[in-house]
C-alpha cells in the first residue's frame, strides 16, 4: 500500500431520480412485500421510432392499501392522457416529495405533468390509463470535465433506437415503491424487424414480464441480431446492431464463465437471462438481467475482463438487492470489490488496485468535496467516484480483514438470501455481519459510513540501543482518532519472510518495540481464497 507497510485499511493521506411519493408507502427498507401488495403495470405499447412517438395502454393492479385514497402521479410532459376508467385531473401545483437517485444512467428526470386521481374505497378492479405522445431527449455529456462520464438522457425514441427508463417517466410514476410489470410492444411498419429488450423473461414476441419486484421499467429497442446460448439454467444472450457471431460468442462464453465464478460464491443468479445489448451511443449501464454497452465499448478487448463482469455482478448487488439510497449506496463499492478488485487479487496485484483507489481519494477529494458514504447515491465526478466506489470498496475490504474470508463470504450469502429484491441499508449489512460474527460492529460501521474523511497516518522508526527499534504510529488528522487495525509486515535482517502483526490503533499515538528491521518492502495483500 501507500506506506510500504502493507496497510489494508482505508487511509486519507493528508498528504433519477426524483421520487413522487404522495401515495401510501409500501416498500420500506428491509420489508418483504408480497407481489400482490405491489403496484403492477400491464403495458400494451405501440412504437413509431421515425415519429419519435409511442401509444400506451396501462392496466394497473393497485395495492389494496391505495383504495379510498387520493393519489398523485407524474407522466412525461410530452405525453397526453387520452382515456381513463377513473376521473383524472391535472394538478400543476401538487407538491411532490423529494426522493433519492436510484440509478446513475441518466443526468436528470424528464419534464413532467402532475395528476391527481381519487380511488374509491370500494374499487377492486384495475386502473386503466391510455396515453400517447413523443419522447426524444438527445443524449448529452453532463460532465465534460469528468473523463468517465457518458452522454446521458432522460429518454429517446428515434430511428436509431429506443431507450426508456424511470427517468423518462413514460409509465405513470406514483412513488418510489417497488413494482412488478408485464409488457407487449408492437412497431410501426417503418420499424419492421425491430426487437425489444427489457428486464425479466420473454413473454411472446416483443413481450417481457417479471414477477420479481423492480425499481423501474426499462424498454430498449432497435433492429438487433439476437444470439443466445444456454449457460446452465440461465440463458446467455447478445443483442447486436450488426451481425457478428465472433463478438457474440466472446460475450456468451464470458457470461457462462462468470456465472460459474459467482453463483457458488454468492448464490443463484436471480434472473432467467443475462444479455449484452449494444446501444446506439456510448454507455456502460447495468440493468436487471442485461447490460447496455456502447458500440465502441463492447469492442474494447479489456471490457470482457473488467466492465462486463462488473455489470453481471450488479444483478446480485444493485439489481438483485437494492440499496436504500436514502442511507447510502453500498452496491457500487461491493460490486467493484468482487469484480474489478477480485480479478486483480487473483493475479496477485490486489494491493496495487487498492493503492490506486487510495491515490484517487487523495488526488480528487478535497475537503470541500468530501462526504460520508451515507450520502453517496451515484457518481457524477471524479470525487464522487473516489468516495462512492473507492472508499466503499475499502470498507468492504476492511470488513473482510476484520472477520476473515469464511465469515465474510457467509455474510454476503446471507445478505443476498435475506434481502433479494428488497431494499437494504448499511444498517442491515451491519446487523447481518454482527449477528453472524457474534460481535457488535456498530462502531466499525459508524466511523466508516457516517464520518466524513479518513484517518491520516504517519509512521516513524527510531533505532534504540542494541538490536532494538521503536515504531511510532500516529493519526495526524485534526478530528477524533479512528479505531483501526493496521496489518504491518516487518522484514528482519537475515530472515527471508516477514512477520505480520495486526496493530490496533484507538488513540492518536501508538508505539511498538521490535528487533532491528531492514527497510520495508512494498505493500502486501492476502489472497481472496
Amino acid at each position: 500500500m501507500l506506506l510500504r507497510l502493507g496497510f489494508s485499511f482505508f487511509l486519507g493521506f493528508g498528504l433519477c431520480w426524483t421520487a413522487q411519493a404522495q401515495s401510501p408507502s409500501l416498500n420500506e427498507p428491509g420489508t418483504t412485500p408480497g407481489t400482490l401488495d405491489l403496484l403492477h403495470h400491464s403495458l400494451s405499447i405501440g412504437l413509431d421510432p421515425d415519429r419519435e412517438s409511442l401509444v400506451v395502454s396501462d392496466r394497473m393492479r393497485l395495492p389494496q392499501a391505495w383504495s379510498g385514497h387520493n393519489l398523485q402521479f407524474e407522466l412525461n410532459s410530452g405525453l397526453s392522457i387520452t382515456a381513463s376508467n377513473l376521473p383524472i385531473s391535472e394538478d400543476p401545483n401538487a407538491e411532490v416529495a423529494s426522493g433519492d437517485v436510484i440509478d446513475s444512467t441518466v443526468a436528470q428526470e424528464a419534464e413532467v405533468k402532475r395528476y391527481r386521481i381519487s380511488v374509491p374505497a370500494s374499487f377492486s378492479g384495475e386502473l386503466e390509463i391510455s396515453y400517447s405522445g413523443t419522447i426524444n431527449d438527445l443524449a448529452e455529456q453532463s460532465s465534460p470535465e469528468y473523463a468517465q462520464s457518458f452522454a446521458q438522457t432522460s429518454g429517446i425514441i428515434s430511428g436509431d433506437g429506443v431507450f426508456l427508463s424511470r427517468a423518462s417517466v413514460w409509465v405513470p410514476l406514483f412513488d418510489d415503491g417497488l413494482i412488478t410489470f408485464d409488457l407487449s410492444a408492437r412497431f410501426a411498419p417503418s420499424a419492421s424487424g425491430w426487437t425489444t429488450v427489457s428486464q425479466g423473461q420473454p413473454a411472446g414476441i416483443n413481450g417481457w414480464q417479471t414477477e420479481h419486484p423492480q425499481e423501474e421499467i426499462y424498454l430498449i429497442a432497435a433492429q438487433f441480431t439476437h444470439y443466445t446460448e444456454s449457460a446452465g439454467r440461465v440463458e446467455a444472450s447478445a443483442y447486436l446492431r450488426n451481425p457478428d457471431r465472433n463478438l457474440a460468442t466472446k460475450y456468451l462464453d464470458a457470461t457462462a464463465r462468470y456465472l460459474t465464478l459467482y453463483e457458488p460464491m454468492l448464490g443463484d443468479y436471480p434472473f432467467s437471462k443475462f444479455a449484452l445489448v449494444e446501444n446506439f451511443w456510448e454507455t456502460g449501464f447495468g440493468m436487471p438481467s442485461f447490460t447496455l454497452l456502447g458500440p465502441r465499448v463492447i469492442r474494447f478487448p479489456f471490457i470482457l475482463e473488467s466492465s462486463y463482469p462488473h455489470e453481471l455482478l450488479h444483478n446480485w448487488w444493485g439489481n438483485g438487492v437494492y440499496p436504500d439510497y436514502a442511507t447510502g449506496n453500498w452496491s457500487e463499492g461491493l460490486t467493484a470489490y468482487l469484480a474489478d478488485h477480485l480479478f486483480r487479487e487473483m493475479d496477485g496485484t490486489g494491493y496495487e488496485y487498492r493503492k490506486e483507489m487510495l491515490a484517487r481519494y487523495k488526488n480528487y477529494v478535497s475537503e470541500g468535496e468530501d462526504f460520508p458514504l451515507s450520502q453517496f447515491t451515484s457518481r457524477n465526478s471524479a470525487a464522487t467516484q473516489a468516495v462512492g466506489y473507492g472508499k466503499t470498496l475499502m470498507l468492504w475490504h476492511m470488513l473482510r480483514i476484520e472477520l476473515g474470508d469464511e465469515l465474510f463470504i457467509d455474510g454476503l450469502r446471507q445478505f443476498y438470501d435475506r434481502y433479494q429484491f428488497q431494499r437494504a441499508s448499511f444498517a442491515d449489512i451491519e446487523n447481518i455481519f454482527s449477528e453472524l460474527s457474534g460481535r457488535d460492529l456498530s462502531a466499525f460501521f459508524e466511523q466508516w459510513v457516517n464520518r466524513t474523511g479518513a484517518p491520516q497516518l504517519a509512521v516513524t522508526v527510531e533505532e534504540l540501543n542494541g538490536d532494538r527499534a521503536r515504531i511510532m504510529f500516529a493519526q495526524t488528522q485534526f478530528e477524533e482518532p479512528y479505531s483501526l487495525k493496521v496489518p504491518v509486515a516487518l522484514f528482519y535482517e537475515g530472515e527471508p519472510e516477514p512477520q505480520i502483526y495486526d496493530i490496533s490503533l484507538t488513540q492518536k499515538n501508538r508505539r511498538r518495540h521490535c528487533r532491528r528491521v531492514r527497510p520495508f518492502a512494498s505493500g502486501f495483500g492476502r489472497p481472496f481464497f
